[in-house]
């Protein structure tokens, strides 16, 4: 079974701000940006989104991105939470995916969501 696969970039695009992606390559990340980009600019070609010259910059994503977990009772890898749902990989995998906090063990993992709480044991 293969670990973590993915990595935080940062992609700039010249008079756009600058767009988060977790990918397994530059070039996936690139890519990924593009089709956000497309999605708002309807017709917009990949050979013209490079004509843009994005460029993509390892990013760090904080402390806990990477972090073991278990989703479902497999396990999986930390990438970031929102209010409703934790982001997770699973090892070997670069397909973000989403599960509710109650799915995630050990508790301590959905720290940060409105279903963590410290004190309860």
């Amino acid at each position: 079974m293969s670990g973590l696969v993915v990595r935080g970039y940062r992609v700039e695009l010249p008079h756009w701000p600058a767009c988060f992606q977790v990918a397994r390559s530059r070039g996936q990340a690139i890519a990924a940006t593009w089709r956000d980009f497309a999605c708002c600019y309807d017709g917009t070609s990949f050979k013209d989104f490079l004509k843009l010259r994005p460029r993509a910059y390892r990013q760090d994503l904080g402390g806990r991105f990477g972090e073991p977990l278990t989703v479902c009772g497999k396990p999986a890898f930390y990438v970031s939470h929102n209010a409703q749902y934790i982001q997770f990989v699973r090892p070997g995998s670069d397909v973000v995916l989403n599960a509710h906090p109650f799915d995630v063990e050990p508790p301590e993992a959905r720290r940060g969501t409105p279903y963590y709480r410290a004190d309860a044991a």
